[in-house]
C-alpha cells in the first residue's frame, strides 16, 4: 500500500465551482480508479435539485500539470448507474433521474428557505456515501448606490491578474449598501459584467464575474496569488462577522464588456451561503493558490472542504438576492 496525495475532484452543479478535494489516501499501485465517491450538489430556489455523482479518478500526484479535470470528470468518472436519492424535511428519499447529455442526477423538486436536504449515493463495489445540510432562512438585501464610470487600460487588470479577460478600457466603480447581515450567517456577493452581441443571426452574452475591491470585507491576505481574472488578496465571500452589523456599505469595482451603449450591463446579487459551501469556497480559492506555490518547499498543503459522509465533496445551498442591474 503506498500513501500518495490525489486530486479528486468534484464538479459542482452551478458551473461556478469547479475544484478538486485533495485527501491522503491508501492506493494500491498499479490502479486508476478509488474506490471512493464525490458528490457536488449546491441547491438553489431558482433551480430544480440536481448532483453529479463520481469516482474519486487518479490523476496523478497534486499539481500534476495539464491535468483536464472537466474532461475526466464528465467522460469517464460520472458514476451514471449509481442510485442517487434526496430527501426533504425528513420524507421519504425520492430517487433521481440521470441526465446522460448532461451527466448529472436530477429531480423536478425546487428548493425552498429553510428546506432540511438529505442526498445520498450508492454504487455496486463502492461504499455509500451521504450528506445533509439546511437552507438559508433569510436573503439579505442589496442596493446600488450610484456608479461611477472612468476610462482604464484594460492591460492595467492583465498586470494584476496575469490574465486577459476581453473587457473594453472603461470600468466601473459601484456602490453598495447591504442590509440584513447576520453574525452568524456566511455571503457571496456576485458581481457580473455581461452585454448582449448577435452573431450570425443568434443572440449571445458576453460575461465576466470577475472584479475586484480593497475594502476591508472582502481581504483575505492568504489567497497570495491572483486566480483566473481574480486580483490577489481579494475574496467574494465573506462572513457575517466580518461585517460588524446588519448593514455595509462598500464600494467594488468591475470592467464592463466591449459592445454598444446601453447594452453593456453590470449585475449584482448577494447570496446567503449554508456554511459548508462557504468553507467549501474558501479552501477552492486557497487551493488554487496553492497550485502556484506547490514547489515551494515552505508551502503546506491545502485540503478542500468536504462534508460528504463516506466520501468527498459538497452538499450545500444558496439564497439569492433579487438581482439589481444597471445599463451603461
Amino acid at each position: 500500500m503506498k500513501r500518495l496525495k490525489y486530486l479528486i475532484s468534484a464538479l459542482s452543479i452551478v458551473a461556478v465551482v469547479l475544484t478538486g478535494c485533495e485527501k491522503e489516501l491508501g492506493f494500491d499501485e498499479g490502479g486508476e480508479n478509488l474506490n471512493v465517491i464525490a458528490i457536488s450538489m449546491v441547491a438553489s430556489p431558482d433551480t430544480t435539485l440536481e448532483a453529479i455523482v463520481a469516482r474519486t479518478y487518479r490523476t496523478g500526484v497534486v499539481g500534476t500539470e495539464g491535468t483536464n479535470v472537466v474532461e475526466t470528470f464528465l467522460k469517464a468518472a460520472t458514476l451514471r448507474f449509481a442510485t442517487v436519492t434526496y430527501s426533504v424535511n425528513g420524507a421519504s428519499p425520492v430517487e433521481m433521474v440521470y441526465d446522460a447529455e448532461h451527466c448529472r442526477f436530477r429531480s423536478d423538486y425546487r428548493p425552498k428557505a429553510g428546506d432540511v436536504i438529505a442526498v445520498s449515493a450508492s454504487e455496486q463495489n463502492f461504499p455509500s456515501v451521504s450528506a445533509n445540510f439546511t437552507m438559508p432562512t433569510v436573503a439579505p438585501t442589496v442596493e446600488i448606490v450610484r456608479t461611477r464610470k472612468y476610462q482604464q487600460d484594460h492591460l492595467l487588470d492583465q498586470l494584476e491578474t496575469g490574465y486577459y479577460d476581453g473587457g473594453q478600457d472603461t470600468v466601473v466603480d459601484i456602490s453598495l449598501r447591504m442590509k440584513g447581515l447576520e453574525p452568524s450567517g456566511y455571503y457571496r456577493l456576485n458581481v457580473r459584467s455581461l452585454t448582449e452581441k448577435v452573431v450570425d443571426g443568434k443572440t449571445v452574452y458576453d460575461t465576466n464575474d470577475c472584479y475586484h475591491s480593497y475594502d476591508p470585507l472582502f481581504q483575505d491576505i492568504r489567497l497570495s496569488k491572483p486566480r483566473k481574472g481574480w486580483y490577489k488578496d481579494f475574496s467574494n465571500v465573506f462572513a457575517g462577522t466580518a461585517a460588524g452589523g446588519s448593514d455595509y456599505e462598500c464600494t467594488v469595482t468591475t470592467r464592463l464588456r466591449k459592445g454598444d451603449v446601453g447594452k453593456r450591463i453590470v449585475e449584482v446579487e448577494l447570496q446567503s451561503l449554508t456554511e459548508d459551501l462557504y468553507y467549501y469556497l474558501k479552501s477552492v480559492m486557497l487551493y488554487q493558490v496553492y497550485l502556484q506555490l506547490i514547489n515551494d518547499a515552505q508551502t503546506e498543503a491545502v485540503q478542500i472542504h468536504s462534508n460528504v459522509d463516506g466520501g468527498f465533496g459538497i452538499a450545500g445551498g444558496l439564497l439569492g438576492t433579487e438581482k439589481r442591474a444597471v445599463a451603461f
